[in-house]
C-alpha cells in the first residue's frame, strides 16, 4: 500500500543551475510536529527535466543534552549523584527518575532518534566503560560495554543521524573512539594530547560533529572537520577559561566560547560573522549551562548556581534574564559536557 504524500510548503522557484532560497517560517499542526520528531519529513529539489525530484533528503534533529519533553527547547535538568535520581523541569511539568549511581557521569542525550532526552549514565566497572541509557521511546535499558574506566565519555552525533553515538575521549592516548548509531561501522582517530577536554561540536554545518579539543592551558581550540577531513585551530581564551559548546548565532555551527569564572564573562566568536562577543553573566563559582531555553534556534548564556540551587537564564530573543530556583548544591545539570 503506498502511503500518501503531503506537501507542507512549496518555496518555488530560484536560479537557473543554482540558487538561495529565503529563510521562511511555517505554522504546523501537533500532528505535523510528532511526524517531523519520527523523520517523516523530507526535502525534495526538482529540476525542468525531472519534475518528479532530483533529489530528495529527510529531516533529522540534532540531540539535545536536556530535552526530556521534546518540545526543542533545553530543560531545567540535572542529576542528583547522592540519589542516583534525574530532575526536570518543562512546560510537560516535573519529571524524576531514579537511574543511576553516585559515581555515574552524566552523558544524557537522544540516544533512540524520537527527539527526546534519554536520561543516561557512563560509570567504570572492572576497568571497563559501561554505558546505562534510559530509552524515553519505550522506557527500556540500552545497557553496552565502550571504553574503559579512565576514558572521558563524550556527547556527539558524528554519522549525522540524530542520534548520539557511545563516544570517548581516551587522553593517554589522545585518541577518540566511536562507535556510529548508524550501524556503519566505528571510527578510530588521534587527536588531541592527555591535557585536552574533548568539546565536540559541529564546526563546519554539515550535520555532524566534528572532534574538537579545547587545550585549557593555552586558551587554544583544535577541530578537525567532518565535511572535508581539514584542520582547524584558534587561540580563544587563557588559562582557568570554561569551554562551552553553543550555536549562539543560531547559524547551524558552533560557536568557539569560552566562560571565565574569575571575571564571570563569556567570550564568544560567532561563526557567522567572525564578530566576537562579550557579555557578563555570572559569578566564579557558577557551572555554565548554556543552552537554547526560549526556542529561537539560538543558544542562550546560562548559568547554574550551586550555592543556592538557582538558574540564570539571558534569553537571546529579547536579552532579559529568566531565574528558577531548581537543584541543590551537589547537583550536576545535565546540560554540562
Amino acid at each position: 500500500m503506498v502511503g500518501t504524500t503531503t506537501t507542507v510548503l512549496d518555496l518555488g522557484v530560484v536560479g537557473g543551475q543554482n540558487g538561495n532560497f529565503a529563510s521562511v517560517t511555517i505554522a504546523v499542526s501537533p500532528i505535523q510536529v510528532q511526524q517531523l520528531r519520527a523523520g517523516l519529513w523530507s526535502a525534495v529539489i526538482t529540476s525542468v527535466n525531472n519534475p518528479a525530484g532530483e533529489i530528495r533528503g529527510g529531516f533529522v534533529r540534532q540531540s539535545s543534552r536536556s530535552d526530556f519533553d521534546g518540545d526543542g527547547n533545553s530543560d531545567f535538568a540535572l542529576f542528583r549523584p547522592a540519589t542516583g535520581t534525574w530532575y526536570s523541569q518543562n512546560g510537560a511539568g516535573i519529571y524524576i527518575e531514579n537511574f543511576g549511581t553516585p559515581s555515574d557521569r552524566v552523558v544524557s542525550g537522544d540516544y533512540d532518534g524520537d527527539g527526546r532526552t534519554d536520561a543516561a549514565v557512563y560509570r567504570g566497572v572492572n576497568g571497563q566503560g559501561v554505558w546505562e541509557i534510559k530509552r524515553s521511546s519505550d522506557a527500556g535499558i540500552t545497557s553496552a560495554n565502550f571504553g574503559l574506566e579512565s576514558d572521558v565519555a563524550v556527547r556527539g552525533d558524528f554519522d549525522g543521524d540524530g542520534r548520539l553515538d557511545l563516544a570517548v575521549y581516551r587522553p593517554s592516548e589522545g585518541v577518540w573512539y566511536i562507535q556510529k548509531s548508524n550501524n556503519s561501522g566505528y571510527l578510530i582517530r588521534q587527536f588531541g594530547i592527555s591535557t585536552d577536554k574533548p568539546m565536540p561540536a559541529d564546526m563546519d554545518g554539515d550535520g555532524k560533529d566534528d572532534l574538537v579539543v579545547f587545550r585549557a592551558n593555552q586558551g587554544t581550540w583544535y577541530w578537525l572537520r567532518s565535511s572535508d577531513g581539514q584542520f582547524a585551530g584558534l587561540n580563544w581564551g587563557q588559562a582557568g577559561d570554561v569551554a562551552v559548546n553553543g550555536d549562539f548565532d543560531g547559524d547551524g555551527k558552533g560557536d568557539v566560547t569560552v566562560y571565565r569564572p574569575s571575571t564571570g564573562i563569556w567570550y564568544t566568536l560567532r561563526s557567522s560573522d567572525g564578530q566576537f562577543r562579550a557579555t557578563y553573566f555570572g559569578l566564579p563559582n557558577d557551572v555554565p549551562v548554556a543552552g537554547n531555553y526560549d526556542g529561537d534556534a539560538k543558544t542562550d548564556i546560562a548559568v547554574f548556581r550551586p550555592s543556592d540551587g538557582h538558574w540564570y537564564v539571558l534569553r537571546s530573543t529579547d536579552f532579559t534574564v529568566q531565574a528558577i530556583q531548581f537543584g541543590t548544591n551537589g547537583d550536576v545539570p545535565a546540560i554540562v559536557q
